[in-house]
């Protein structure tokens, strides 16, 4: 397994309410607007009754929380405790724990693809296998 220490960074939404507090985590500011979003549509009638929800996903989340002053909501960004080895460990014993992987089209010029490399096979949450071949910058771009 390849040592790193890259961090995975987390969105964090936390909605203060009458009735608790919501959570939210995710990989992106985008996709935690996204949830937020969602929990000011399923709330605006009942809470503003028939003023109306503005287009504009976020001037909607500020609007929300601007009219409803029972509510609160905070949105910040933080990373993942840990590294990447917390995340993803070995498979068992008796697997497969690597293999081969070429990426790209094949040339026949060079009789190689444009990116091929050893890849470790690992296990992460869910026990999904996940493939580590290193860092994006090795991986070549689509042509044209």
């Amino acid at each position: 397994m390849t040592e790193t220490t890259n961090k995975i960074a987390l969105w964090v939404g936390v909605v203060g309410n009458k009735y608790g507090v919501n959570t939210y985590v995710a990989v992106s500011e985008e996709a935690l607007r996204k949830e937020i979003f969602e929990y000011v549509k399923s709330w605006w009638q009942d809470e503003l009754g028939d003023l109306p929800l503005p287009q504009d996903r976020d001037q909607a989340i500020e609007a929300y929380f601007e009219q409803v002053e029972s509510e609160t909501c905070t949105i910040d960004s933080t990373t993942l405790a840990g590294d990447f080895e917390d995340l993803f460990r070995p498979l068992p014993a008796g697997k497969i724990h690597g293999g081969y992987l070429e990426i790209g089209e094949w040339d026949p010029t060079t009789d190689a693809y444009p990116w091929e490399g050893d890849i470790d096979l690992l296990l992460g949450t869910g026990e999904q296998v996940w493939a580590e071949g290193g860092g994006a910058e090795n991986i070549p771009g689509q042509e044209g």
